[in-house]
């Protein structure tokens, strides 16, 4: 698939967690994996709808994304750690997983050890 491919993929399922919150649960065996697997695609357009993806996992879908949001802090505090995270290329993939942060902070915090997230983000 093309990257353009990739992340208009990756949008339809961001949107089904987004608008059907929990609902999307019975969808999840089919795009969490891989959702959390494009976070570290090579492309910037790529890795910013992955990460937009973990935060709304984390805002909107509710307990039964408690595990994919504790799996992916590691993933997004690569993203923002990364050498060329904040270059103008790779900037908005960057803020995105910086919010991703905030939102599992903020709704889905079970399972999270604040005092290792906290420092990165």
């Amino acid at each position: 698939m093309t990257w353009s491919d990739r992340q208009w993929a990756l949008c339809v399922f961001d949107d089904l967690v987004e608008f059907c919150g929990a609902a999307s649960v019975r969808y999840q065996s089919l795009f969490v994996q891989p959702l959390l697997a494009y976070t570290e695609d090579g492309s910037a357009e790529v890795r910013q709808a992955a990460v937009y993806g973990c935060g709304v996992m984390g805002q909107f879908g509710g307990p039964a994304y408690s595990a994919p949001c504790t799996e992916a802090l590691a993933k997004l505090i690569k993203v923002i750690s990364a050498p060329e995270a904040r270059t103008v290329d790779n900037i908005n993939a960057t803020e995105n997983a910086i919010s991703a942060v905030t939102k599992i902070l903020k709704y889905s915090p079970a399972n999270v050890n604040k005092d290792e997230v906290i420092p990165h983000w």
